[in-house]
């Protein structure tokens, strides 16, 4: 189905809905080969954590929605550029429009996306462009994006499910599976002390095999 196709699939209030927003962005990360599979895993983890933390972050649906976004879009510099990845896709982001969105929320996906498992920048940086608030918001969806990308580090879906909860100041997240994930555990315990410092508590990936 083209982009264009999507062109009668708007809100009563004509304003793109939510799914032809998402439809857009998957239409621009199928141009560029990303994995769909991975992504989708990926905005899966990255969903249950955004939700289950909702009283930390203070975020709403808008946010949601952006973090989705970064999820889809997060690799598909990786067609230019396996190296400068993260940039590339940040460029490809910056360059592209995304039906339904403004191009301010457009830049704050960008930079999620393009300091996606590495130290956010200083807010001076950005000032010139956001506000302490919406620089808040992009640390915020940056530290969940990264959390759970490092859970399909290996891009074979190892971890397609998971469950999360919080006991006292740890977010504990359990994968059933039967798999290794010796590299998914040793990569996320290196990104932990970035969301502990975000969101003031530690991420725990623990490990089920139940074999369902």
């Amino acid at each position: 189905r083209s982009l264009c196709d999507w062109s009668s699939d708007v809100c009563s209030s004509d304003l793109p809905c939510i799914t032809v927003i998402l439809s857009s962005a998957h239409y621009i990360a199928g141009k560029y080969m990303v994995d769909r599979q991975h992504t989708d895993v990926v905005a899966n983890l990255a969903l249950q954590i955004f939700d289950k933390i909702r009283k930390l972050h203070g975020l709403g649906k808008r946010q949601r929605l952006l973090l989705q976004l970064g999820v889809i879009l997060h690799s598909c510099g990786s067609y230019i550029s396996e190296v400068q990845r993260r940039e590339c896709s940040y460029q490809i982001i910056m360059s592209t429009e995304i039906i339904g969105i403004s191009h301010k929320e457009r830049s704050m996906v960008a930079n999620m996306v393009r300091y996606n498992s590495l130290s956010f920048p200083a807010y001076e940086q950005f000032q010139s462009e956001f506000s302490t608030e919406e620089y808040l918001t992009i640390i915020k969806l940056n530290a969940i994006l990264t959390i759970a990308n490092v859970l399909d580090s290996s891009n074979r879906h190892k971890i397609p499910n998971v469950s999360i909860s919080l006991k006292d100041d740890t977010l504990q997240i359990t994968a059933d599976t039967m798999a290794d994930i010796k590299l998914e555990k040793g990569l996320f315990h290196s990104r932990a002390d970035i969301f502990e410092e975000v969101f003031g508590i530690r991420p725990e990936l623990r490990q089920k095999r139940s074999g369902r």
